[in-house]
């Protein structure tokens, strides 16, 4: 194979998508089951992350690998990611990925509560991004469920077990309270759904650009809007005020997960699927954060911002901030932490109140618990960590300084009213998300919302658009701006009654807004022309000023009103008290003759004018012209309609009025002021109840710790049960076993304790059950082998198996055989083996008996000559026994039973004969000669 080749080879095994399953108690049943019939995937590898236990061994691997045809490996080591394999965590370590590598970490052993799922899960996103699976299996506890949300936002896909289907529903529940879940499904079809998503990503069926998915939807307006009513009537918001591209997108992405060809058969399915309709509302709202986000931007606030701010509070005045679009949390907590730093520096006493608000009840109720991991603290230093956070296990805990300062609401800034006289807002990349003119109404609502001299804080791309005249830039590229003038910008914050998706939009959505110059224009013409005037509202509250009638307003100090009554002097209050519901009543216009007004450039002096008044007609609203005409003035009358005309004098009813008026305003401004206590109360009471959550959260959070200790405890109980069931089949493999092969087995450990024998050794040695655990050389064995002790002792020194023969006491032969007893790299012991080879040695005995007679035979032979003549006598010339011989040769003769072959064999008969057997035993001799030869 050529280098080339070898580098395809290898990249071709590389896995561009990774799952990770997360499981813990129950979880090896639901990990079967997605296992079983697996069968490996090119491009895909799976990493199993549980909770276990260090004190013990994990059997997962062995488990998992009956199931699958992919190979399982348990991670003990950093390794290399193979596309087509199964990666289990080792007990006591922690797992995390990176492109192409699995790393370990070690788990602190003194942390009860771990969370390795949601770190895994995290590295997950951060490395693979949309080519991420994350799997929630059954478990207890809330383990996994901070982690897929890095992996949703990352554009993964997120499977979660169902709950009917778990065993445990723990890790399930939570993970579906985070409102992130793509699929929830059983164990059983996971697999099928994961192959489902790869198959989607190398062939999508949809538009691949974002412009493509932008005409798509366009292109299908009617049912873009069926889709926004019912978003609006399962939640309560108009995403229509979305960005169109934001929602193009997202709707794209569950159009590919849930395999819809176009976008009515999606709209049919979330008319049909409330499940559904959920999933696309939590892709909708993008929730984006993490602890002092851009460093540089929260050191220029440190620095620049939250000094001044503090430093110019009245004694008893408190300290308000807003943070709109809070999400888990990690911002609010942020700027709580700078603001505890400054007032610690520089001992001020006044409170700092801190209104966190979102429409995602989930995220509120993460950041309410004020709960972290410390992958979730990367961005804050050790050394803010430890003022102002309390760590528990692998988590920290907001510390309760930090969380009194915050107070987190649900609020929809787009509908809701908002707070006020707020000094600082923080509101990052919300508005890039939001049409035009939904940033013009959200700005507007900043502007009434902060005080003069309020700082309002933005995201990166985000400036204060067509309110850019009313705001000050600290610094540029930190989208930090301060409120630099007062003005009304009440049309743009009254109540949307109608979401903007049931008003049919016009042809050309992008109109331009009004050019500020040609605003600037037409405010420099109206002060040239018009006499000095003012527009009010319904509430006689301060719309418009005209030429120098702002000559003629004065501020009294204390608490801000617009109420046009309380700006002019008292010669027009008495006029204006009584001529507006008069010119609202009647609809026709009002004027007063020689009506004296201080002098603007001459304090003390007086000059006459005409007060007229006069109903606007255009606006659709009880708004009312009030203009000062000088009584030199020659203009000719326009009025269309009869004037009634009234005369200073005639005013004297209108007394009693005024003192109703000032009696009304006390009564208001005293309602005022129970109003804030009240409000006051009510904001102590809510951080008394938040006390009471946290205190409630921190009870949870150690029923948490004593669930994840739960956790890994039945874990690996049903892994030993399930290996105990295992070693109980082979147990009874093993005694049928030996209780076929019918040989005497028994077993020791080192120390010569018996272990186990079969029923052959008992029958043998006299053994009976309870002499199991005693020491072998403690019984009288019923062998004549002296040296089986010493044969034992030597296996177990030196390894080597020994073999010896062996009689009983009952005459019977055996072959010992001694061998070690062996495990994975030790000695364990000895096995002794006895084999009955009684049958054996009694063929043995009788071949050595005829072996031996046979040598004598031959010896007897040897040296001796015979000599025989022609009538077959023998001669034996020495030694003595010759002649005995011959006689007994002759005696034999006589008898009839020999055969004439045997007289032809003299030679050897005489050889027998001369040996000195008995006749009984030449008789035999001969018979087995004969037998044998002829």
């Amino acid at each position: 194979m050529s280098n080339e080749d070898s580098q395809k080879a290898q990249s071709s095994n590389v896995p561009d998508i990774v799952v990770g399953i997360g499981a813990s108690a129950g979880g090896l049943e639901a990990l079967q089951s997605f296992f079983r019939d697996s069968k490996p995937l090119p491009g895909m590898a799976f990493v199993v992350v549980q909770h276990l236990s260090p004190d013990f061994p994990s059997l997962m691997d062995e488990i998992l690998s009956r199931g699958s045809t992919m190979p399982v490996y348990m991670v003990d080591r950093e390794m290399e990611l193979t596309s087509g394999t199964i990666y289990v965590n080792a007990p006591g370590k922690e797992l995390i990925v990176t492109p192409g590598r699995l790393v370990l970490t070690e788990r602190e052993r003194s942390s009860a509560l771990s969370m390795p799922i949601d770190r895994f899960f995290r590295s997950l996103a951060g490395s693979y991004g949309s080519h991420s699976i994350a799997v929630v299996l059954s478990g207890t506890g809330s383990d996994g469920s901070r982690g897929i949300r890095s992996v949703h936002d990352a554009g993964g896909l997120v499977i979660v077990q169902s709950i009917e289907s778990a065993k445990f529903d723990g890790m399930p529940r939570t993970a579906l309270a985070s409102g992130v879940v793509d699929l929830i499904i059983p164990p059983e079809d996971i697999f099928n759904a994961v192959v489902r998503h790869k198959e989607a990503l190398d062939n999508p069926i949809g538009p691949e650009s974002d412009d493509d998915v932008v005409e798509l939807v366009r292109d299908n307006e009617s049912v873009l809007f069926s889709i926004y009513k019912l978003l609006f009537e399962s939640s309560g918001i108009d995403f229509s005020m979305y960005k169109l591209s934001t929602v193009a997108r997202r709707v794209n992405r569950r159009l590919a997960l849930v395999k819809a060809h176009s976008l009515e058969a999606y709209q049919k399915l979330l008319e049909e699927n409330s499940e559904e309709l959920g999933q696309l509302y939590k892709d909708l709202l993008i929730g984006v954060t993490s602890f002092f986000r851009d460093k540089e931007v929260f050191t220029y606030l440190e620095e620049h911002v939250i000094p001044p701010l503090l430093a110019g509070l009245a004694p008893d005045q408190e300290l308000r901030i807003w943070d709109c679009g809070c999400a888990t949390g990690e911002e609010p907590y942020s700027l709580a932490i700078l603001l505890r730093e400054q007032i610690l520096k520089t001992g001020i006493k006044n409170r700092v109140r801190i209104f966190a608000s979102d429409v995602h009840q989930q995220s509120l109720s993460i950041a309410m618990a004020g709960v972290y991991t410390a992958e979730g603290l990367k961005g804050v230093s050790e050394e803010r960590v430890r003022a102002n956070f309390i760590e528990q296990g692998s988590s920290f805990r907001v510390s309760p300084e930090i969380r009194s300062m915050v107070t987190f609401v649900a609020h929809n800034v787009l509908r809701d009213p908002p707070f006020t006289k707020i000094d600082l807002i923080s509101c990052r990349n919300f508005l890039i998300y939001l049409q035009p003119h939904a940033q013009v109404r959200v700005l507007s609502i900043f502007h009434y919302a902060l005080r003069h001299g309020g700082i309002l804080f933005l995201g990166s791309s985000e400036t204060p658009g067509s309110l850019r005249d009313d705001f000050e830039s600290l610094e540029n590229s930190a989208k930090i701006f301060r409120k630099s003038r007062d003005r009304s910008v009440l049309p743009a914050l009254r109540p949307v009654d109608v979401p903007a998706f049931r008003m049919r939009m016009p042809e050309k959505q992008n109109a331009p807004f009004p050019d500020n110059r040609l605003l600037s224009i037409l405010d420099a013409v109206v002060s040239e022309c018009m006499p000095a005037g003012f527009v009010i509202n319904e509430v006689r509250e301060l719309l418009y000023c005209f030429g120098r009638g702002a000559d003629l307003l004065t501020m009294k100090p204390g608490r801000m009103s617009i109420d046009i009554l309380e700006l002019v002097p008292q010669s027009l209050r008495m006029l204006l008290i009584g001529g507006i519901p008069q010119v609202r009543k009647e609809g026709k216009p009002l004027r007063f003759e020689r009506v004296s007004v201080p002098m603007p450039s001459d304090e003390g002096s007086e000059f006459a004018v005409t007060l007229r008044l006069v109903t606007i007609k255009a606006i659709k609203t009880a708004a009312v012209l009030i203009l000062l005409e000088p009584i030199t003035s020659e203009a000719p009358r326009r009025d269309v309609e009869v004037t009634t005309v009234f005369s200073p004098a005639d005013l004297s009813r209108y007394t009693e009025i005024e003192g109703l008026h000032e009696e009304l305003r006390f009564t208001k401004d005293t309602l005022q002021a129970t109003i804030e206590e009240l409000e006051t109360t009510n904001e102590e009471l809510q951080a008394s109840n938040e006390e009471l959550v946290a205190s409630n959260e921190e009870l949870q959070s150690t029923n948490e710790e004593l669930h994840s200790l739960n956790e890994e405890l039945y874990t690996v109980n049903t892994e030993y049960h399930q290996k105990i069931n295992e070693l109980t089949e082979l147990s009874n493999d093993m005694e049928n076993f030996l209780g076929a092969t019918d040989i005497a087995t028994i077993f020791l450990d080192n120390d010569l304790n018996i272990r186990r024998y079969t029923p052959k050794v008992a029958e043998l040695l006299m053994l009976m059950p309870q002499d199991i655990g005693r020491r072998i050389d403690t019984f009288a064995l019923r062998l004549r082998t002296p040296d089986l002790l010493a044969h034992i002792q030597s296996v177990l020194r030196s390894g080597l198996p020994v073999e010896a023969e062996s009689q009983a006491f009952s005459g019977r032969y055996f072959l010992v055989r001694v061998i070690p007893y062996r495990t994975t790299d030790t000695i364990e012991g000895v096995v002794v083996t006895m084999i009955d080879i009684t049958s054996l040695k009694q063929k043995e005995q009788d071949l050595r008996l005829s072996e031996e007679r046979y040598r004598t035979l031959v010896q007897a032979s040897e040296g001796v000559i015979w000599n025989m003549d022609s009538a077959g006598s023998v001669t034996v010339p020495q030694p003595a026994w010759e002649k005995q011989t011959a006689q007994r040769w002759e005696a034999y003769r006589g008898l009839g039973w020999m055969s004439s072959v045997l007289e032809q064999d003299r030679a050897r008969v005489l050889q027998l004969f001369g040996t000195g057997y008995a006749d009984g035993e030449v008789r035999s001799t001969l018979a087995l000669v004969w037998n044998a030869e002829y």
